[in-house]
């Protein structure tokens, strides 16, 4: 086993934009097209290459030189920052980051992600309380018949996704229990052909709950920063 200890990236203060396919108008109902400030910011990525001479662990050694002797490997690491508010809460954020390379195939891909599942235990209740005129009632309303039991099932919190491809991606989730708040923490090892400049772009997308207006999908605006996400495997490590 190898640990390497990789430092924290500066964040970058994001700007949500919501989406336009989304926004309503000219329906009578409600409308948001205010921007979300200040509540999501996005550290990196960085990056390390590694090779054989980068651990002292056998195994790893003769799988760099002999194995994948092809193929360059790349930890990279990126944080996310998300600020809650009790009144309007994220439900789902999406961090994505596209993989290219300048080069013909094969393309470069997300060799392994962590975390790369994380579950909250929710409490499933099989027990249906029906009233006098068979309408289910609420949770400690007293009826005239029940029937079922109570279970416990894993709802993801948060999830890898497209391991082995080149969009490699994480999604969080609100639960019950649950909340989108405080600081991530994400690494993934990228393997690329041997000498092939990779380029890397990151995206955010995240669902919030607005007072009055329901969940409204977001975009992060980089038109400011078109830069700040993105990457270059392969070149000078900053």
């Amino acid at each position: 086993m190898t640990t390497i200890d990789m430092p924290d990236p500066v964040p970058l203060d994001l700007v949500l934009q919501p989406k336009e396919e989304f926004v309503r108008r000219g329906d009578g109902g409600p409308t948001s097209t205010e921007p979300v400030r200040q509540r999501i910011s996005v550290g990196g990525p960085i990056y390390r290459g590694i090779d054989a001479d980068s651990t002292d662990d056998p195994e790893l050694r003769h799988f760099l030189a002999e194995d994948a002797a092809d193929s360059d490997f790349y930890l990279v690491h990126l944080t996310c920052t998300l600020r809650h508010e009790d009144d309007e809460p994220f439900t789902e954020v999406l961090l994505e980051i596209d993989l290219g390379e300048s080069g013909s195939a094969p393309a470069p891909i997300a060799w392994s992600m962590q975390p790369d599942r994380v579950t909250d235990a929710v409490e499933v209740s099989r027990t249906v309380s029906l009233g006098p005129t068979m309408k289910i009632l609420g949770v400690g309303v007293e009826a005239r018949g029940e029937a079922g039991r109570t279970l416990s099932r894993q709802v993801p919190s948060l999830e890898a996704l497209y391991e082995l491809e080149s969009t490699p991606s994480w999604a969080l989730y609100r639960t019950e229990s649950v909340e989108l708040r405080g600081l991530y923490r994400f690494h993934l090892v990228v393997r690329a052909p041997k000498d092939a400049a990779v380029t890397g772009t990151t995206s955010v997308e995240a669902k919030v709950r607005r007072k009055l207006l329901g969940v409204i999908p977001y975009r992060a605006d980089l038109t400011a920063v078109p830069d700040a996400l993105s990457f270059t495997l392969g070149g000078r490590e900053p």
